[in-house]
């Protein structure tokens, strides 16, 4: 499957610079959308990877990934393949210190889906991953946004201060 052969190639800087000069990132955002979960997952194992340069991140935040990701996450219309959350949250993780990226995640009810990931049937790697995530949302200047989010409608998880 070439998603999975992008995957395994965005490990490698290299590789990463071409993939963003011949418009893969776009391609790999548009996957986010797929109804094979497989590919969804592969989608965002590769973007996770692209987006630990600034150009991959900048790239992936204007191609429209955010909304697509939260989709992704969204766990309130059932459950979700572990490994998916592990890597969409990774990829949330490496874009969420980006001004533009955490706009995008309280429009979109991010922390409400974020922190719906916090219980004891995740994974230990997708909680780290949202505390990471959260920490960088709130370390820029997000903390009452992100507090009011979390605490309409939603009984707390986890204490934000």
């Amino acid at each position: 499957m070439a998603v999975g052969a992008l995957f395994t190639l965005c490990s490698d800087e290299e590789s990463r610079a071409e993939i963003r000069e011949l418009g893969g990132i776009a391609m790999l955002v548009n996957l986010l959308d797929s109804a094979s979960q497989k590919v969804a997952k592969q989608a965002c194992g590769a973007l996770l990877n692209m987006a630990v340069e600034d150009e991959g991140k900048d790239e992936i935040r204007d191609a429209g990934a955010v909304p697509k990701l939260l989709r992704l996450l969204d766990t309130r219309g059932g459950a979700k393949d572990s490994a998916m959350l592990d890597y969409a949250t990774g990829f949330m993780l490496n874009i969420s210190s980006d001004e533009e990226v955490q706009n995008q995640v309280l429009e979109n009810e991010g922390t409400e889906i974020l922190q719906l990931l916090l219980s004891s049937e995740h994974t230990d790697e997708t909680r780290k991953n949202v505390t990471g995530s959260f920490s960088s949302l709130c370390l820029n200047g997000m903390f009452l946004a992100i507090k009011t989010n979390i605490t309409r409608g939603y009984h707390s998880q986890v204490a934000i201060y």
